[in-house]
């Protein structure tokens, strides 16, 4: 039979990389029997319309004010394509690693249209996710830097993944730090058994890393559009801090790790993965550093100050 590979997350784990990659290679995959539907948005809100219990209610869906009407064209469309198929079919969404009992009926779905169904999903120590997903927050304006360093969070792994364990199907569970190293989409298509392909996709970086300083400068802006209505500088100037790479304080991570304990477990018996906690010199601090006061100041339009500054 055909396989349908069906990568489900986690989040923060080169998502964005391998659909990325996956959207602008379809001719490629194509040309080693590999096929991924095109829709739009990389099949994102197809592919929730299609199998995420939530459908148009979706969040994401909502976000990208896509209403039930599209969202149904969308998942009509996604499923056309995947049953005609003539090889392997790979869909990614990271929006799928929480469907629970859905997991089930989407296995169904696929063999039914005579696919065998391989769920694939990266996971990595809970510290780097929490790390990650406070990053993510930050500079999406989702929290504040404040209440993300008292309650870190991110999602359990174990939670996500124990609903796929019990369809029975196969269920590929591979190390992020692999992928890190590897490339997310290099390594994606080389767990699909597609070594000759992962070769020929160039490796992309995708996603704007935060630093400390950054994190500090998003701070200061919700805090003053809050406080005056207005943001004081364009969202932009976080991402154009240099720096220490962000990172949480050791008494939050201290707290993840106590917490994740058993998740930890968990993987490392039913997958065979020992999470490791990525090595790090990055320290948090909760100053600006000089050089994000003079790009502040600047970037408020005060070149006369920063000159007096440096002079």
């Amino acid at each position: 039979m055909k396989r349908a590979f069906l990568h489900i997350g986690m989040p923060k784990t080169g998502t964005t990389a391998i659909q990325t990659a996956l959207d602008a290679h379809g001719a490629l995959l194509l040309k080693h029997g590999l096929v991924h539907p095109k829709t739009e948005h990389c099949n994102t809100p197809a592919a929730i319309a299609l199998f995420h219990p939530q459908g148009a209610d979706h969040h994401h869906l909502r976000k990208r004010a896509i209403d039930r009407p599209k969202a149904a064209s969308l998942a009509t469309a996604l499923w056309e394509q995947i049953q005609v198929a003539k090889g392997d079919v790979v869909l990614s969404c990271e929006y799928l690693f929480n469907i629970g009992a859905a997991a089930e009926t989407v296995a169904q779905r696929f063999e039914e249209a005579g696919f065998t169904p391989v769920f694939v999903c990266y996971v990595r120590h809970p510290v780097d996710a929490a790390i990650s997903a406070a990053q993510q927050s930050i500079k999406m304006g989702y929290r504040r830097l404040a209440e993300t360093v008292k309650d870190p969070r991110w999602h359990n792994q174990k939670t996500a993944l124990s609903a796929f364990v019990a369809t029975g199907r196969d269920l590929v569970v591979r190390d992020f730090a692999e992928a890190k190293r590897n490339g997310a989409a290099q390594d994606f298509l080389s767990t699909l058994g597609y070594d000759a392909l992962a070769r020929e996709i160039p490796r992309e970086q995708v996603n704007e890393s935060l630093t400390m300083d950054g994190a500090l400068l998003a701070e200061i802006r919700a805090r003053f559009e809050q406080e005056y209505g207005y943001a004081p500088f364009q969202a932009r100037l976080i991402f154009e801090i240099g720096g220490t790479k962000f990172t949480l304080p050791e008494k939050a991570k201290q707290a993840v790790r106590t917490t994740s304990r058993e998740e930890v477990r968990w993987i490392s018996e039913t997958f065979g993965i020992s999470l490791a906690e990525s090595a790090s010199e990055a320290q948090y601090y909760a100053r600006l550093s000089p050089e994000a006061v003079l790009k502040l100041l600047h970037a408020q339009g005060k070149p006369g100050l920063v000159r007096r500054l440096i002079g």
